[in-house]
C-alpha cells in the first residue's frame, strides 16, 4: 500500500525532530570543548584583523587548505595540542595557557585619619579640604583602588 500524503509528512517532520534533538543533545554533551574552541577561534580572528591577514594568507602560510582554517575559525574545531602549537607559531601569540591560574581582582579599602591642631588648607590630586581638628578619610582615587605606581600624600 502507498503511504498518504499525511504519513510522508509525518515521517519527515519525526526525522527532522530527532536531528534537532540529537544536535542539542551534542552541543550539550561537549559545551566545555567548545566554550574553549570558540575563544581560540575568536582569538585567530582578532590576530588576523589585527595583523590585515585573510583566512587563505594564515593557510598559505601553515601549508593547510583554506577550508581547514574556515573550519577553525567556526569555533567548532576540536583543535589538537599539535594544531594549536602550529596556529602560535604561524601567528606569533599564545593562544592557550597551561598551568597558568586566573589573577582574582582584591579590593582593598585604606581608610588615613589625622589629627590636626591647626586649620589648615590641604591639596592631594583633586581633593581640596580645610581641616577641622578631627580625623578625616579621603578616598585615594575615585574608584577607590589602590595604584602602587602612585605616590599618595597628605
Amino acid at each position: 500500500m502507498k503511504p498518504t500524503n499525511k504519513e510522508k509528512f509525518l515521517a519527515l517532520v519525526s526525522d527532522q525532530d530527532k536531528r534537532s534533538l540529537d544536535a542539542i543533545t551534542w552541543r550539550a554533551e561537549n559545551r566545555g570543548w567548545l566554550k574553549n574552541a570558540q575563544a581560540v577561534a575568536l582569538k585567530i580572528l582578532q590576530t588576523l584583523k589585527s595583523k590585515k591577514m585573510t583566512q587563505k594568507g594564515l593557510a598559505a602560510l601553515m601549508q593547510v587548505s583554506p577550508q581547514q582554517v574556515n573550519k577553525w575559525v567556526k569555533g567548532k574545531e576540536n583543535f589538537t595540542f599539535e594544531t594549536i602549537s602550529k596556529i602560535e607559531a604561524a601567528l606569533g601569540i599564545e593562544l592557550i595557557q597551561v598551568g597558568v591560574k586566573e589573577t582574582q581582582e582584591i579590593k582593598v579599602e585604606i581608610k588615613f585619619s589625622f589629627h590636626q591642631a591647626i586649620r589648615a588648607v590641604h591639596t592631594v590630586g583633586n581633593y581640596t579640604h580645610i581641616t577641622h581638628n578631627e580625623p578625616k578619610v579621603i578616598q585615594l582615587n575615585q574608584q577607590g583602588v589602590w595604584d602602587k605606581n602612585k605616590k599618595y600624600a597628605y
